[in-house]
């Protein structure tokens, strides 16, 4: 999976934690992410819906190297947004 998200996304990563069975958390050498795997590319279509209204309450989705919010990984998905601590 590093090796994907470094091709994908310029990402030297560290250290990827696994919090559930599709989320993980993804520590690079300056920042903290947050990886989400997903089974369709359904996603898509919902961001750009929440784009368009331009609604501001939305936390952020890196785009790939194709401009793409969904990064395809074996049979799956996935995508990558900022962590933040609720702590």
């Amino acid at each position: 999976m590093k090796d994907t998200i470094s091709q994908y996304y310029g990402f030297n990563v560290i250290g990827l934690i696994k919090i559930s069975s599709k989320v993980y958390k993804m520590k690079t050498e300056d920042k903290t992410y947050v990886l989400k795997v997903i089974q369709t590319k359904n996603i898509e279509k919902i961001y750009e819906y929440i784009q368009v209204l331009h609604l501001q309450c939305f936390i952020e989705i890196y785009l790939n190297k194709n401009n793409e919010i969904v990064t395809p990984y074996h049979e799956h998905y996935f995508y990558i947004m900022p962590y933040i601590d609720n702590s």
